[in-house]
């Protein structure tokens, strides 16, 4: 009995067996837009809109004292404004330094999050509420994946059909 081969499948299969996991994640971790989705998760959607750190740990609470300090002023990210009134969640944001300071870099095993931590006053937001401040909760993980899954299909099927 004669082998039926299928030399387009072979082919597929055996180029399926270069995809180098580490090259395209590489790829993706330096990409603008991917970067950018990740620090806005962590600076918008955590620290500003949440007030929690990377672990869903709240970073504490305004007082009055606070609130009259800033009495009129109006805080706004991605068009959305706070002010900061006693009781609701410290945001970490004044005049929005510490936010553009965020940089994600990428790493073989991954990336990490960076930022500039110590205010104009020498205050250092990283030590008095935690380095979790800098990293990006399970929910933005989360959301992370479901963004760039369509990419990592893509990067997959250019490299089999190649």
């Amino acid at each position: 009995m004669n082998a039926i081969r299928f030399g387009r499948l072979e082919s597929v299969l055996k180029s399926a067996a270069t995809i180098n996991q580490q090259a395209i994640e590489m790829k993706l971790w330096s990409d603008e837009a991917t970067q950018n989705f990740i620090i806005d998760r962590i600076t918008f959607e955590q620290l500003f809109k949440l007030g929690v750190d990377g672990d869903d740990n709240g970073l504490g609470y305004y007082s009055a004292f606070t609130e009259s300090l800033n009495s009129g002023k109006t805080f706004t990210v991605n068009g959305e404004s706070k002010k900061k009134e006693m009781g609701d969640n410290y945001f970490l944001y004044d005049s929005g330094s510490f936010y553009a300071s965020f940089k994600m870099i990428p790493n073989p095993s991954g990336f990490g999050v960076n930022a500039d931590t110590v205010k104009e006053d020498g205050t250092d937001l990283a030590r008095k509420f935690g380095i979790d401040i800098l990293k990006p909760s399970n929910e933005s993980i989360s959301s992370l994946v479901s963004a760039v899954i369509p990419y990592i299909v893509d990067e997959v099927r250019r490299t089999i059909l190649k």
